[in-house]
């Protein structure tokens, strides 16, 4: 067996479709088109994979997504680890080590990043000990009391049954919009421009934060593609913030994911309590089980995904550990006034979870 890298391209897409359909049988990994937008249209770069061959059968593949993030004034080029898949045939065969070879040799890079599932995630500890940095904490604001007590143990759906109606009411109530808000939400997208102003406006740290430029603002959240809502913040015409949601099934509950929710900081708390109370109606009227987002580190890209009304859930009721793992040469220290807690923050829309 072979191992080569090359750049992902519309034949090797075919080539995945065949490949992950034994144990994909439906959804984005068979979806050529999604596939081509994943690895094709990034504005960070065409993706490039390692593949490991049998001759002419492929045995296994892991993609690198070209990404970018910000840590103070510099622009840090970073690789996303993905779609790690190999044969059913090939595994205990030694591909996955093959595969995990050249994860940290990759040029003109300066951060090589994952976030494995529950299955792979002991792989990197155990035989490449790579250890995770942070987590990916999960908050949520629960809606449907019932489903999600039963969700935890069936017993418990009767239990709460009667508290059902007047909870979504309180929280009804509380996500009206305020009369006398000086805030304007809409659906229209703002522009270019706006985005990248926005964008500037977040402050300068230590912390290891991902790009919100217009490029991948149109490109990550496309809505011609995917279920994502975009919901702008006006504050007299000028754009102050936005929250992107999309519904999706988590362990049997409907689930209204908070994929990003970026405000100025000029504009305060009262600015990320607006896009809020726009989200938990959208997700009261939608019959969501739950508003939730994920995130981890606490900065101005991320600190409304972990403030009220949403609470933190503990971890043993987390569909996912959800484990940050990273390598970073020199050129990204730790800086000496930071935790290692702090390091990177991070939210849904930083990961592969389209």
């Amino acid at each position: 067996m072979r191992l080569e890298r090359a750049p992902v391209d519309d034949a090797m897409i075919e080539r995945y479709v065949e490949f992950a359909a034994p144990e994909y049988p439906s959804g984005p990994m068979i979806d050529a088109r999604h596939l081509h937008w994943k690895y094709l249209e990034n504005p960070n770069g065409v993706a490039f994979a390692d593949h490991v061959w049998d001759g002419s059968t492929l045995a296994g593949r892991v993609v690198y997504m070209p990404w970018r993030f910000r840590r103070g004034p510099s622009v840090i080029r970073a690789v996303l680890v993905v779609d790690l898949l190999v044969d059913r045939d090939y595994r205990a065969k030694g591909v996955f080590l093959r595969l995990m070879t050249r994860l940290l040799d990759v040029a003109d890079c300066d951060l090589v990043y994952l976030v494995p599932n529950d299955v792979s995630a002991p792989l990197y500890e155990k035989m490449l000990r790579i250890e995770p940095l942070q987590h990916l904490d999960l908050h949520a604001l629960p809606l449907g009391l019932d489903r999600i007590a039963a969700s935890v143990r069936p017993s418990l759906r009767g239990v709460v049954a009667w508290l059902v109606t007047p909870w979504r009411r309180v929280v009804a109530r509380w996500a009206r919009p305020r009369r006398a808000a000086a805030f304007e939400v809409t659906s229209a997208y703002p522009g270019d421009d706006a985005v990248d102003t926005l964008a500037a406006s977040l402050p300068s740290t230590d912390v290891v934060m991902g790009d919100r430029g217009a490029a991948f603002h149109r490109w990550r959240f496309s809505t011609e593609l995917f279920p994502y809502e975009c919901r702008y913040l006006l504050q007299r015409d000028r754009l102050v913030g936005y929250c992107v949601t999309r519904l999706a099934e988590v362990e049997g509950l409907q689930a209204f994911l908070i994929v990003d929710l970026v405000c100025a900081p000029a504009a305060g708390a009262s600015a990320a309590r607006a896009l809020m109370r726009d989200a938990v109606a959208r997700a009261g009227a939608e019959g969501a089980d739950l508003v939730a987002a994920m995130s981890t580190g606490d900065t101005a890209l991320t600190q409304w995904l972990r403030r009220p009304p949403l609470l933190p859930v503990p971890k043993r009721f987390s569909p996912q550990a959800a484990p940050l793992m990273a390598r970073a040469p020199s050129s990204v220290p730790a800086a000496a006034t930071t935790g290692p807690a702090d390091r990177y923050a991070l939210s849904l829309a930083d990961l592969d979870v389209f």
